[in-house]
């Protein structure tokens, strides 16, 4: 296991975010840490990751927590050394059909089409649920997530980049 968990801290460590005012979107991080939290709770019990209600609500806990308490104005002020009134807002939203759908870039995530598909550059949270039945992750990428240490060890790594 240890090698498998080097490998995907690895991948964490190189996946592909968007930026915008000098900082890096956390969006595939929070999906990411959402889906570990809910196979520790058993609720995803296979790689096949449906975008499912628990899932957007676990994301959105996420978000709330790791994202949101971070990067208030007042945080972000601190954090540029900028005087309150010239702090730029905090650029990104809480949405999870960004990750889900752009995370197919990175090497462990596939997206299963439906039979509903319809091809398009952006998609709305009620679009991917129609048009894409699951996302499918690395078997070994689920057995880490599976096991209380390594599931540990990626979630705070995970945080450690957000």
């Amino acid at each position: 296991m240890e090698e498998s968990l080097k490998k995907y801290i690895g991948a964490f460590t190189f996946i592909n975010r968007n930026s915008s005012n000098g900082y890096k979107a956390p969006h595939k991080l929070i999906l990411l840490i959402a889906i570990a939290d809910l196979v520790a709770l058993n609720y995803i019990r296979e790689p096949r990751i449906k975008l499912s209600n628990m899932l957007i609500k676990t994301f959105e806990l996420e978000w709330e927590f790791e994202v949101h308490s971070k990067y208030t104005n007042k945080q972000i002020m601190k954090l540029k050394g900028q005087p309150e009134e010239s702090c730029e807002d905090y650029p990104f939203q809480c949405r999870i059909e960004y990750p889900f759908f752009h995370m197919q870039n990175e090497s462990f995530w596939q997206l299963h089409k439906s039979k509903d598909y319809v091809e398009r550059k952006e998609y709305s949270l009620w679009m991917l649920q129609t048009c894409f039945d699951y996302a499918l992750i690395d078997v070994e990428l689920f057995n880490l997530l599976r096991d209380k240490d390594c599931r540990n060890a990626l979630r705070s790594y995970l945080i450690s980049l957000i």
